[in-house]
């Protein structure tokens, strides 16, 4: 299931979703195929820097951090 779906179900059971940031990348093809296209592979190092922008932005306390150091956007 995707993330909206899973999080509406939790609702429905009158849960709340913790807050959640999702990196992900749309693949161009989704023929079989063994590893990453060449366009995925690309982007894995900017999606792991990503990841390591947010984790440490996460590590900050919010009401330490300016409103210019947004915690994260989209890329």
């Amino acid at each position: 299931m995707d993330p909206a779906t899973v999080f509406a179900s939790l609702r429905a059971l009158g849960g709340s979703p913790p807050y959640t940031v999702v990196v992900g990348c749309e693949a161009g093809s989704v023929e079989e195929g063994i590893g990453l296209t060449q366009p995925v592979a690309e982007a894995v190092p900017r999606a792991v820097r990503a990841v390591e922008e947010i984790v440490t932005a996460l590590r900050i306390p919010a009401e330490t951090r300016s409103a210019a150091e947004p915690l994260g956007q989209e890329c």
